[in-house]
């Protein structure tokens, strides 16, 4: 796995248990050049975070530039969020690539 993906996860926890996420937390379910679809759970609990979609620039060369940070006060996710969200997705091909800026 990409050093640079790992270190996304590094100074994250599950939000149940507290435990740090690990390798084995992350399961990629697709690969492209600097695209990764994940699925991330807690491997102490068990609970499920879902998939997300990664996009990794070849410019990024540190830790720095690619590690996810947790900020207080961003607003949470919508029912509306949800729905726009399932709304594209259900509509992807095997070209869904060219929907990512």
């Amino acid at each position: 796995m990409n050093d640079r993906f790992k270190i996304l996860f590094e100074n994250l926890c599950c939000s149940i248990c507290k435990s740090d996420f690990n390798e084995k937390s992350i399961k990629v379910l697709r690969e492209e050049k600097n695209i990764f679809v994940v699925d991330l759970f807690c491997q102490n609990c068990g609970k499920e975070f879902g998939v997300a979609f990664i996009g990794l620039s070849d410019e990024s060369k540190n830790k720095y530039d690619t590690q996810l940070y947790i900020y207080d006060g961003l607003p949470p996710i919508t029912k509306d969020d949800v729905l726009d969200t399932h709304d594209f997705l259900k509509d992807l091909d095997e070209h869904w690539m060219k929907y990512l800026p």
